[in-house]
């Protein structure tokens, strides 16, 4: 009970060192202890996972630029089609097939328990295409071949030892392709160099789909960043060989695209359950995946026993139990890789025990494993203590004669995080632990300190409200906010030590401001705030965009959220003595340094513009912008907003954008 008051007030060495204590004395066969003592662990781990988090984000971002910029190979394309005895199936795959817009193409039809009739018409269809096709008949090269999946995986070794293709272009009898897919893989994965990848894959059975046209309507689309089983994802689960650890991301076997030679070089499918799953994750130790975000491959509903992927007929026990080989061997496994952003990869583990451990399977780490890195982090916080951290930014020009709290106001997606980053390259310090990038939302980061952020949140919870449902009345005393105040002077003295300009950045901060602005006096800081201010029909589209892979948030919805973060955002400054500057993400995106300048005019704080001007140019990427809402001639339209009090609220934060200090 005591280590969970500590967890629960942020105490993690403390709590870390009663949960080892419990955990020896069962000698760590308990699993809640294990479980429980992983929590604990994840948190002491996130410095440096968030920091190698970060790394790969930048790193992966590079790779993609350079792999864009190299010229696809344009060479002949293999297609292995996988086949059993059904002719109309074998029949509208080849039909798909025939309708591809690349056309430099050979077809192998890989059977496994063809019937001699079903040859015989098969053989009169493939006569009519206009490309070489041959059927490789593997019913009799061994007894073990059979209609099963390891039946399945025989015939496509065979198959691919039959071609001649680059590159290798897999597909299951019954399902089909869109009529650009091969000339879409191609233009993003065919390369001199060895890749493979797959696509997003829409399910429903072919009397569903009149034609082969991308249609998101209402049949299922199965990306490869949604994980079935519902779970805690990791940042790291962005890159697709993170997350085959934890499913069979391709969704189908047939959804595959690989160069030839490492196709065969990697053995091609062991015959083992669940073959295509195996080859995934061990191409993925040489070769990170490309993930061709679009629906391309239609699977057949009709051809399986469900539309949400093969895997959901595995038992739960045999799932959890495959998942936890991956990730037992990833963590043990001392075997060189080569992909830089896999889980396998020596310089990954860190990042990948600490996401285990985050999500509640500190359980199903060896035990030797955890009890190993446990035991260091206990003995280091028994000689250093549990805090410490330095803080990151650039030195501020010369120090005021107080200390002063930037603190950032604003809505999620707002374009809270790039104002930031660059308050915080201007001389705002931050804390080295902050919140990782990620690759679907934020690739340049978010700027938020791990344990306001963990504070905040539970803030939130112990007064009823969340993230997303912010329209809470907070209590002006009492044992929930006193509790409060002591963690967040304690965050303010361990994660920023005395730093004379720091910043403070997390959305939650709209709701929250009224009791950090108590916790920043009482700790000796002069607050200062700074609102972040963007066209709710941006922020609307952002949220719905980012939040896509959890289903999205209704536009409806989005709106109404960003008029609850804006509108206790203005109710908290017109209360408050402090001094308020307002920044639109127009403005700053346009003429970062007259909007920096203008901060610290109004605000009164030292801000250097120059330090990083050029990491800043940098950092202010104008392409990851992907909401705009201003009408052709550049002017935005408020009346565009149906709603006639988010309108007036707009205009008013629109007003003081404009119109100097506030307070």
């Amino acid at each position: 009970m005591l280590a969970a008051v500590l967890f629960e007030r942020l105490h993690y060495g403390e709590a870390l060192v009663l949960l080892w204590d419990a955990a020896e004395r069962d000698a760590w066969r308990n699993p809640v202890d294990r479980t429980n003592l992983g929590f604990a662990l994840a948190k002491l781990l996130s410095p440096q996972a968030n920091a190698r988090q970060q790394e790969l984000v930048a790193r992966y971002l590079e790779r993609e630029r350079n792999r864009k910029e190299e010229p696809p190979v344009r060479g002949r394309i293999s297609v292995v089609l996988v086949a059993g005895d059904d002719a109309s199936m074998v029949e509208r795959s080849i039909d798909s097939i025939a309708g591809q817009t690349h056309r430099d193409l050979e077809l192998i039809v890989a059977s496994y328990g063809l019937l001699a009739s079903v040859a015989s018409k098969l053989n009169e269809r493939l006569a009519d295409l206009p490309f070489s096709a041959t059927v490789v008949d593997c019913t009799g090269a061994s007894r073990s071949i059979t209609a099963s999946p390891t039946g399945a995986a025989q015939a496509a070794n065979a198959g691919a030892r039959r071609a001649r293709g680059d590159y290798l272009a897999f597909l299951e009898a019954g399902d089909r392709f869109a009529t650009d897919r091969i000339e879409t893989m191609v233009a993003e994965i065919a390369r001199p160099s060895p890749m493979w990848g797959f696509s997003h894959v829409e399910y429903g059975s072919a009397a569903e789909r009149a034609d082969l046209r991308e249609s998101n309507g209402s049949r299922e689309v199965r990306r490869p960043t949604e994980q079935a089983s519902g779970t805690w994802e990791s940042p790291a689960d962005q890159f697709a060989s993170f997350a085959l650890r934890r499913d069979f991301t391709p969704g189908v076997d047939g959804n595959l695209f690989v160069q030839r030679h490492l196709f065969l070089a990697l053995g091609g499918y062991r015959e083992v359950d669940r073959h295509g799953w195996d080859f995934c994750v061990r191409a993925g130790q040489v070769v990170e995946p490309v993930v061709v975000e679009r629906p391309i491959y239609f699977a057949d509903s009709a051809n399986r026993p469900g539309p949400q992927t093969s895997l959901e007929t595995e038992s739960p026990r045999a799932l959890e139990q495959r998942r936890k080989e991956i990730v037992a061997a990833a963590l043990t496994d001392h075997a060189a890789v080569t992909n830089e952003f896999c889980p396998q990869f020596a310089g990954n583990r860190l990042l990948l025990l600490q996401a285990e451990l985050h999500a509640g399977r500190g359980d199903r780490i060896p035990i030797p494993l955890l009890r190993s890195v446990a035991a260091e982090w206990r003995n280091r916080v028994a000689a250093h203590g549990q805090r410490g951290a330095g803080h990151t930014g650039a030195a501020p020009g010369e120090s005021s004669s107080d200390k002063v709290a930037l603190v950032v106001l604003g809505v999620y997606r707002s374009g809270t995080s790039a104002l930031a980053r660059v308050l915080n390259l201007c001389g705002a310090a931050l804390p080295e632990n902050v919140i990782a990038a990620r690759l679907d939302i934020n690739r340049k980061g978010f700027w938020e300190t791990e344990a306001v952020v963990d504070l905040n949140a539970r803030m939130l919870q112990r007064v009823g409200a969340a993230w997303n449902r912010p329209d809470v009345t907070l209590p002006p005393d009492g044992p929930v906010i006193d509790e409060f105040l002591d963690i967040a002077r304690e965050i303010l003295e361990s994660e920023y030590e005395d730093a004379p300009l720091i910043l403070i950045k997390d959305p939650r901060m709209c709701v929250l401001a009224p009791v950090w602005d108590r916790a920043l006096r009482q700790s000796g800081y002069r607050p200062a705030y700074v609102v972040a201010v963007r066209d709710p029909r941006e922020v609307a589209g952002s949220l719905a965009r980012s939040l896509g892979q959890y289903g999205g948030m209704p536009h409806d919805r989005a709106l109404a959220l960003w008029h609850g973060y804006t509108g206790a955002a203005e109710a908290f400054v017109n209360r408050t003595d402090a001094k308020v500057a307002f920044v639109h993400y127009d403005d700053l995106l346009d003429d970062w340094r007259s909007a920096v300048r203008t901060i610290a005019r109004q605000l009164d704080v030292d801000l250097d513009t120059e330090l990083h001007a050029d990491a800043i140019d940098t950092f202010l990427d104008p392409s990851l912008r992907s909401q705009r809402a201003k009408r052709a001639d550049g002017s935005t339209s408020i009346a565009a907003l149906e709603d006639a009090t988010m309108q007036a609220l707009y205009r008013r934060i629109l007003d003081r954008c404009a119109g100097g200090i506030a307070g």
